[in-house]
């Protein structure tokens, strides 16, 4: 099958959503279709692509890819002439199939009858046109809403979107960057490694590691400005903060470490329908997790069995959950193994091809 996979946003970019949308296009093309990505370009993302911004993606970003110029130079993101350009684009490229990561793009491929899968992190039902695109649900040409958490699935509905359109897929991983991952380490630093926006959960991570001093705890991610405001609201002197890595660097991080930590808020603008790529890296690795309990989290983890639940913004409740998992041996190895046992059903292939299967039904 030939594929347009239309991106809005900053490309290259370590943003997670430009990761995720290089690593769903490689994955389909891995699955025998021909994928092209489109893409805006500017002056700006030259200068970017040059300084080896690709290189991020690793792997993921060897795909083949087409940069449609529109708007000034120092925009591209949900620029108002994107979705007009990238139709002329696909209709030269006569696609079987469009698979969105915007709004703009699709609402123009729908309108036009080209058959499109839109796939969406956020609510469709209100802000910057989307209300446009959900305008569109009945039309033939939009097949499936692909949506990462059930409760993202029940807010479409409960708005009236057709349900035998939604497709819940949470996110994924590619787990050829991750070997045999062996034992729990005796001894290593707690990871997270991520965003640091407050609704991360950074703030309760930080007291959790102040309760625990003889533990090393090592925060990967963020920007240079992230990691000086947090260092400027104080930093326990067992935490480290380390810039962020290329995508194939990080499950070297992961690996080494006695626990990784998932300290999600629950709150925030993306906080109720999260489906983090790190979670199935962290259960890729192989290496305990703790995690917070919120809706999104729970679809995906059971409390002592493949993770270990603790309640969102409570530090007392982070520091007594990592300190489990520390302390006992047998549990840590239950539950890591116990992960790593599952996280073959996120493959990014898997979530593709079942993606793709709901199209051809």
């Amino acid at each position: 099958m030939k594929i347009a996979f239309l991106v809005s946003g900053d490309l290259p970019s370590t943003s997670a959503h430009s990761l995720q949308a290089f690593q769903m296009a490689t994955a389909i093309g891995r699955l025998g279709h021909a994928v092209r990505l489109f893409a805006p370009e500017s002056l700006r993302l030259r200068l970017r692509r040059a300084r080896g911004g690709m290189d991020f993606y690793g792997r993921a970003g060897r795909v083949e890819m087409e940069r449609i110029p529109c708007g000034p130079p120092w925009r591209t993101t949900f620029f108002s002439g994107w979705g007009a350009r990238a139709l002329e684009v696909v209709r030269r490229y006569a696609p079987d199939l469009v698979y969105a990561r915007d709004y703009d793009s699709p609402t123009e491929t729908i309108r036009a009858g080209i058959p499109t899968i839109v796939e969406k992190h956020s609510p469709l039902l209100a802000g910057n046109g989307i209300e446009r695109l959900f305008g569109l649900a009945d039309r033939p040409a939009f097949r499936s809403l692909v949506v990462v958490t059930r409760a993202l699935a029940d807010v479409h509905r409960n708005g009236g979107f057709p349900v035998g359109k939604i497709v819940v897929e949470p996110d994924g991983v590619d787990l050829s960057l991750f070997g045999e991952p062996g034992p729990v380490p005796a001894a290593g630093p707690v990871v997270y490694a991520g965003s640091l926006a407050v609704w991360k959960g950074i703030g309760t991570l930080l007291e959790a590691a102040r309760s625990l001093p003889e533990v090393p705890f090592d925060i990967v991610g963020g920007g240079a400005f992230d990691r000086l405001g947090w260092r400027l609201r104080g930093v326990p002197r067992n935490v480290r903060f380390l810039r962020r890595v290329a995508h194939a660097a990080v499950p070297a991080i992961l690996v080494r470490a006695r626990a990784l930590v998932l300290p999600n808020s629950g709150e925030g603008v993306s906080g109720p329908y999260t489906s983090p790529l790190k979670l199935f890296e962290y259960m890729a690795a192989g290496r305990p997790v703790v995690a917070t309990d919120i809706p999104p989290l729970r679809e995906v983890l059971r409390h002592g069995e493949n993770a270990w639940i603790v309640p969102p913004n409570d530090p007392a409740a982070m520091t007594d959950g990592i300190r489990r998992v520390l302390d006992d041996r047998a549990l840590a190895e239950r539950i890591s193994v116990c992960a790593r046992a599952e996280v073959s059903r996120y493959a990014w292939e898997g979530r593709s091809r079942r993606i793709l299967e709901c199209f051809s039904a």
